[in-house]
């Protein structure tokens, strides 16, 4: 909720799915409380996503930062924990989902079933999720 010139607004933001294959765009829908609507203030400058400087492939990741990464874009298919889900497999019991690389590898080029995440996450993101498969749920 924000105010702009004495008028209250009510701003969502409704933003894409990779797993969907919509683009992770946005759209902003705005109501004022008092049923009328006027111009909408200019937006604020934003920052984009944020891509690896360089343009190399990172060769390690953060695990944590990788958490983050997988709930967003892989618990859909694989489940909050890795356990498998709504057509993915469980990645606890593969034994490639150990190998940090391989896992990069498969999260990039998809295959099997699984889509390639390949100009949708940073190659950042791609190093961070695989982190943390190998590190986290890969038993």
């Amino acid at each position: 909720m924000f105010e702009s010139n004495g008028k209250e607004y009510v701003a969502f933001l409704s933003a894409g799915n990779s797993l969907a294959a919509t683009p992770h765009g946005d759209s902003l829908w705005e109501f004022a409380l008092d049923g009328t609507l006027g111009p909408a203030p200019a937006p604020g400058k934003g920052i984009g996503t944020l891509h690896q400087e360089g343009g190399g492939t990172p060769t390690t990741g953060n695990a944590a930062a990788g958490k983050t990464v997988f709930q967003a874009n892989c618990s859909t298919c694989h489940g909050s924990l890795g356990e498998g889900g709504n057509g993915g497999p469980s990645l606890q019991t593969i034994a490639m989902a150990k190998d940090a690389a391989k896992v990069a590898k498969q999260v990039t080029n998809g295959g099997g079933g699984m889509q390639a995440f390949k100009g949708q996450l940073t190659a950042q993101q791609i190093a961070d999720v695989a982190a943390y498969v190998s590190k986290e749920i890969a038993k």
